[in-house]
């Protein structure tokens, strides 16, 4: 489990790298899930022990040292266990059967829901291939997922293939 996130500070004008460690985060959840770095926004899911959610950081770059924020807070109805992103598009992969909420990341401080695709499905990775707009779900005893989304995040077709257990597809 990911705690804390340290930063090394990094003195652009000497080009040299200290030895001092600061803390970024030091109140991550211990069963944090999943990390995903896009268009310097770092993701981090299940950030919250008591609530299930995704947190959203914004990676600045400082004078003396890249900085990082919290830019915004996204509650989902279950444990976000996967993160996968290209591009404006963010997918989150949830257990406990919730499936894949697909998001519009343009605006990091204004996250808006496209589509909820794979419900009745618990993710425990996932892959999106921008090219053939297929999308991918590992879903342990429940096999993989093979879900076509057409420009509009929309549910084309979908397969199902059966696996003794899905890690990762």
């Amino acid at each position: 489990g990911i705690t804390s996130i340290y930063q090394n500070k990094w003195f652009k004008e000497y080009n040299l790298i200290s030895d001092d460690f600061s803390s970024v985060i030091d109140s991550l959840n211990y069963d944090l899930t999943d990390v995903h770095y896009m268009n310097n926004k770092l993701v981090i899911s299940h950030t919250n022990e008591n609530s299930p959610e995704f947190q959203i950081y914004n990676i600045a770059d400082g004078p003396f040292a890249d900085t990082l924020t919290l830019i915004n807070t996204i509650e989902t109805p279950e444990i976000p266990n996967a993160l996968y992103s290209t591009g404006d598009t963010l997918f989150v992969g949830m257990g406990n059967h919730g499936g894949v909420l697909v998001y519009n990341f343009e605006n990091p401080d204004n996250v808006k829901e496209i589509n909820w695709v794979a419900t009745g499905f618990s993710i425990k990775e996932l892959y999106w291939d921008p090219l053939y707009r297929w999308l991918l779900l590992s879903c342990g005893f429940q096999g993989v997922v093979v879900i076509e989304l057409d420009e509009s995040m929309q549910e084309v077709d979908s397969w199902v293939l059966n696996t003794s257990y899905a890690y990762a597809a």
